[in-house]
């Protein structure tokens, strides 16, 4: 509506406008052709329309008192006493364009009028024009500004210079920037010769609190955004291209498309401080997609893709109480590494990196606080805690899937590892998942497809015999050659219900491992379970175990109802065996009150052993029931008792018999 009823006037005015070049000085309102024009004009009309397309506009003549001109909104007049004031919405904003020492052509440098704009307007709305070309061959500097939202509209900024900070705030407050196309000049050659190690960013924001970033493209520089010990600000839809390839790659590491700085904060306990939010961006051929630096806290990533990251996909440096989810990357050195405690890795994906996810602790032995990095107090030495690692899909990675391990020598505890895929992993030196160092830890229905790797699986004690009072459970493996999983001083731990098929080589392999539950897991090839007494292990619980081999040292361990048939759909374990078999018997007719007797070949069966009875229901009747025993060694007897007062003919059926040896 205000729009409307601009143009309305705009139209009135210029209907009523003197068309020469010199109007008429009674004029109401007259129309110049540029605000040089307006300021040359010396006649006594009030109103004054200038035609310029970019700096034009209706202008008001006013009183001067103590107001000086900024040739933005307020310009000097012919007369001495008055001043020409721009009619304009302060709800629209105010166009840095309007500024007549603002170049309008693309191959003049805008540095140092735009400089000259921040320092006149910090809060408020900047509106850029789409239509100009802004071209940048030093910082512009925006220092101290607060309630200001600058809308670029789409523009682009073209910098020639590749400076530290293309825009460059220093504690901002509450400010917006938004729709941006930024165009560096940065090729990989005058990277690697001019400050590789340095950050050099299209917005290099610091000191600042309560800031939005959001739908900034940019290109050919090593990083787009910069913050540093900024703190509850948002970056929201970004798409970075960097100039680095397969053979130009060195110094990626300072190359990140979004880099936070150590933010330098205080305990969280105490205050609230951090509180980043990172979403919907996209980073191709640069370094890393997001860095956090240390002390990184409260922090959400989200919805992050990239393609051809030669570092990392994602990397945080010893952050506290954060998310990384939902993010999906191609092509990368190593995929998400994470240090620190309260961080989730949740629904992402990493699809033909080296590495796919790192976990760590936080370690900071030299602390005694538990919120400022030192150790937490546990009975393992560890600092790192709380940690979740859950529905990652990693797909052929060529070196180690996922990774969760102590940090600094100190233990991580207090993790869950649950519902990740790890497929088609092509390293047989390496691991598809590796955890050490790791107490308190749950891993759970993970499943392991297509590892090429010797041992698909290690799970090892680190430093202070810290991987204990964990569950290792309902994991699956398929078409795994080597051995499906390795436990090394594992000690007070579960594992149980973990299946695997296509394991040719032993599926659980116990090393020095004591007072373990190793329960109902079952392998249809190799060993089973590799206990033995080569590997000193001790107290550990063996039992309802399946395969078609197992090793237990049944001396130093308890060994029970284990079973090297893999048919049988109930899961068993242990030194025992079990014979199964089945046979089709024709009870004769059988009196009141007596019973007869049919026998069966099972070989191994000895007198003593447990015998079970598998009975067809056609053959059940009211008041009788069948027994069975060990009669002679290999012969099971089963015997069919009536109870009833009348002659029972049983039916035709076939029994199975099972034996425990």
């Amino acid at each position: 509506m205000k729009f409307l009823l601009t143009l309305l006037l705009f139209t009135f005015f210029t209907t009523l406008s003197i068309a020469a070049e010199k109007p008429a000085t009674d004029s109401l309102v007259i129309s110049v052709t540029s605000i040089a024009d307006m300021q040359a004009y010396a006649g006594q009309s009030k109103s004054v329309i200038v035609k310029d397309i970019y700096k034009g506009g209706i202008f008001n003549k006013l009183p001067k008192g103590a107001i000086v001109p900024d040739d933005i909104v307020t310009y000097s007049s012919a007369q001495a006493d008055s001043i020409w004031y721009r009619h304009y919405d302060k709800y629209n904003g105010i166009m840095p364009q309007w500024y007549t020492a603002m170049p309008t052509d693309s191959t003049v440098s805008a540095s140092a009028a735009l400089n000259y704009v921040f320092s006149k307007y910090n809060t408020g709305l900047i509106r850029f024009n789409p239509n100009i070309v802004y071209l940048i061959d030093s910082a512009v500097n925006i220092a101290n500004a607060s309630n200001l939202i600058i809308n670029g509209n789409g523009v682009k900024i073209k910098e020639t210079y590749n400076n530290k900070g293309t825009f460059y705030f220093t504690a901002p407050q509450n400010v917006t920037i938004k729709d941006f196309i930024f165009l560096g000049s940065e090729t990989y050659a005058s990277f690697m010769i001019n400050s590789p190690t340095q950050t050099r960013a299209f917005i290099y924001m610091v000191n600042g609190s309560n800031c939005n970033i959001q739908n900034i493209t940019s290109s050919a520089k090593r990083t787009a955004i910069y913050l540093g010990k900024t703190t509850y600000s948002n970056i929201e839809g970004f798409l970075h291209t960097g100039f680095l390839d397969d053979t130009h790659k060195t110094n990626a590491n300072y190359c990140p498309a979004i880099s936070v700085a150590n933010d330098n904060l205080v305990n969280p306990v105490t205050s609230e401080n951090g509180y980043l939010k990172i979403r919907n961006g996209h980073a191709i051929n640069t370094g890393t997609a997001i860095t956090l630096g240390d002390v990184s806290k409260h922090f959400s990533i989200s919805d992050i893709t990239g393609y051809n990251l030669f570092d990392n996909c994602i990397y945080v440096s010893s952050g506290m109480y954060g998310s990384v989810s939902n993010c999906h990357f191609k092509k990368a050195n190593q995929g998400i590494k994470v240090r620190g405690r309260g961080i989730t890795i949740n629904g992402n994906s990493i699809v033909n990196a080296i590495v796919g996810i790192v976990a760590t602790g936080n370690g900071n032995a030299s602390s005694t606080d538990p919120y400022d990095g030192g150790p937490y107090p546990d009975e393992a030495g560890g600092n790192g805690f709380a940690l979740v690692i859950s529905n990652n899909i990693v797909d052929s990675v060529s070196q180690r899937g996922i990774q969760i391990a102590e940090q600094d020598g100190l233990g991580t505890h207090g993790v869950r590892c649950y519902s990740n895929t790890v497929s088609h992993h092509t390293a047989p030196t390496d691991y598809a998942f590796y955890f050490i160092g790791v107490s308190n830890f749950d891993v759970e229905n993970n499943t392991v497809f297509k590892s090429a790797a010797n041992i698909a699986i290690l799970m090892s004690n680190g430093t202070n015999d810290s991987l204990r009072h964990s569950s290792f459970i309902n994991n699956h493996f398929k078409l795994c050659p080597g051995i499906g999983i390795r436990f090394s001083k594992v000690m007070f731990s579960n594992i149980s219900n973990n299946d695997a098929d296509g394991v040719t080589g032993t599926f659980l392999d116990f090393r020095t491992c004591n007072n373990n539950t190793i329960a109902l897991n079952r392998s249809s090839g190799g060993l089973v379970v590799q206990a033995g007494a080569t590997y000193t292990n001790k107290n550990n619980l063996v039992i309802f175990n399946t395969g078609p081999t197992m090793n237990i040292d049944a001396t130093n361990n308890f060994s029970l109802f284990n079973s090297t048939s893999f048919t049988l759909p109930i899961k068993y374990g242990g030194t025992g065996t079990k014979l199964i078999i089945a046979a089709s018997l024709d009870f004769l007719p059988t009196a009141a009150g007596t019973s007869s007797e049919l026998t069966i070949t099972v070989a191994g069966a000895a007198d003593g052993d447990i015998v079970n009875l598998g009975i067809p229901n056609a053959a059940s009747n009211a008041n009788s029931c069948y027994t069975a025993r060990v009669s002679a060694a290999n012969m099971v007897k089963i015997q069919f008792n009536n109870y009833s007062s009348a002659l029972i003919d049983p039916a035709v059926g076939t029994f199975k018999v099972l034996v425990f040896k």
